[in-house]
């Protein structure tokens, strides 16, 4: 049987066991116990522990990495807020109104899709500077929706007093990944026909636009006059047309006052010229002598002038034809005893083609 003996510390008096190898209270070790006293003491310095955490580094090694991280931030954080700030697609919605609103077509053509420059090489485009033309106002950004490479732009506007409202659709040309990316807008243009009966070429904004080519021109937004160039035959109210409506712009030619008068002169000269001939069936004239005696004179007289309507036709000629008859008196001396002179009246029309030259009115008589 073992027997714990108690013994005072021979340093702070306290009772220990006469086997422990130091105080509990004091820490002296006891008398044979030194070398395992020291050894765990030893053991328990922070010196001759494991190292918990990774050591300190250099400190040219932690200034280089600390300038690597700062190259970075200062390389791509500019990029990265100009590319948000200025290259969104909303940027490139209120550059393109903004340009329309300067009247700068180089300026708007940079946020046309490339689809779109190849539809609008041929025919040409309207010309913003001219006067003819009238850009959108009063722009709004009122929604704008981002899917990846896609986002559509709810815009408003109003162009001559009119308030318009509809989307516009972007697609961004480079991908996330570049550094300065672009957004194109793939609806920027509109597609406004032009009606113009009977007409070669016309003009929008002054951009000519040819009948052969269907009669359609793309236009940026915004309100345009169409005009139709004047000849001495045919004259041409301008249009104003707004695009987005659907409307064709429609245009309406006439004969020209000028045109219907010159070609009564020439009627009239005409007839006058037949008239003075003194033969019984002057040629290519509306009338002859129908009386049942051989004659040895006749004389003409127009008693009556026709009155002539005018007609311009859908292919753009321009025709005159009597609406009343004239009439026409001829005294005929015969050779008869019973009615040596035969006065008869006959009535009679005509019809022919008006066309210019270039600069004058012609009338050609038809047969």
């Amino acid at each position: 049987m073992l027997v714990d003996v108690h013994i005072p510390c021979p340093r702070c008096r306290a009772e220990i066991s006469a086997a422990a190898p130091y105080c509990r209270t004091c820490g002296h070790a006891q008398p044979g116990h030194e070398a395992e006293v020291a050894a765990a003491r030893a053991a328990a310095e922070p010196s001759a522990r494991g190292a918990l955490l990774p050591t300190r580094p250099a400190p040219a090694a932690l200034i280089s990495l600390v300038a690597v991280a700062l190259a970075i931030v200062v390389l791509t954080a500019p990029v990265l807020v100009v590319r948000s700030v200025f290259f969104g697609p909303g940027d490139t919605v209120h550059d393109y109104f903004g340009a329309l609103a300067d009247r700068d077509a180089d300026a708007a053509w940079r946020y046309v899709y490339a689809e779109d420059l190849e539809r609008a090489a041929h025919p040409a485009l309207a010309s913003l500077a001219s006067p003819d033309y009238t850009p959108p106002d009063g722009f709004r950004l009122e929604r704008l929706d981002t899917d990846g490479d896609r986002a559509t732009a709810q815009v408003a506007y109003q162009v001559s007093g009119v308030a318009y409202q509809g989307d516009l659709a972007l697609r961004r040309l480079g991908g996330p990944g570049h550094t300065f990316q672009r957004w194109d807008i793939t609806n920027a243009l509109h597609e406004l026909p032009v009606a113009a009966a009977g007409l070669t070429t016309v003009t929008v904004a002054g951009a000519p636009v040819y009948a052969s080519e269907g009669g359609r021109i793309l236009v940026f937004p915004g309100a345009y006059t169409v005009r139709a160039p004047q000849t001495p035959l045919t004259e041409v109210e301008p249009v104003t047309v707004r695009t987005g409506t659907g409307d064709a712009a429609s245009l309406v030619p006439r004969l020209r006052v000028q045109a219907q008068q010159a070609a009564e002169t020439q009627i009239r000269g005409y007839l006058d010229g037949c008239a003075s001939q003194k033969v019984a069936a002057p040629p290519d004239c509306p009338f002859r002598y129908q009386g049942f005696y051989e004659t040895t004179s006749v004389q003409w007289r127009v008693v009556q002038y026709p009155r002539m309507g005018y007609q311009l036709t859908e292919e753009g000629l321009a025709y005159a034809r009597a609406e009343t008859f004239g009439v026409v008196e001829c005294t005929a001396r015969t050779t008869s005893a019973f009615e040596p002179t035969d006065v008869e009246r006959y009535e009679f029309d005509v019809r022919g083609q008006i066309s210019s030259n270039g600069t004058n009115v012609v009338f050609t008589v038809e047969p």
